[in-house]
């Protein structure tokens, strides 16, 4: 296997996968903030801010697509196109400005 179906399969394991990771995640962030507080509470704010999440409400709506087999406007396909083409430098480049930038300082307190 290889070429274009490799590409379909890393894809849709991507797709299937991220959601809950992210979802796993933040619950167990929400477990730990709210640890006086009663579980269903944070499950519940969990699925508040999964249902407001751009990641996944892209991903799913990406699936929604793929399996409906529908087509986005030229337009759009080009814009994605272009977009996809900046991640790698931009992810390298933000990861090169943390490192060189070392341990984070306060923002300065406003003018008043």
């Amino acid at each position: 296997m290889g070429g274009e179906e490799a590409l379909k399969l890393a894809a849709l394991s991507v797709g299937l996968l991220a959601p809950f990771g992210v979802a796993f995640v933040l619950t167990l962030l929400e477990l730990h903030q709210n640890q006086e507080g009663p579980w269903v509470r944070a499950v519940g704010k969990t699925l508040r801010r999964l249902a407001r999440n751009p990641l996944i409400l892209s991903i799913l709506m990406g699936l929604a697509l793929g399996i409906g087999k529908a087509e986005l406007p030229r337009f759009f396909q080009q814009i994605l196109r272009y977009l996809s083409g900046t991640v790698a430098p931009l992810a390298l480049f933000s990861l090169g400005s943390f490192f060189l930038a070392g341990p984070t300082k306060p923002f300065p307190k406003p003018l008043d």
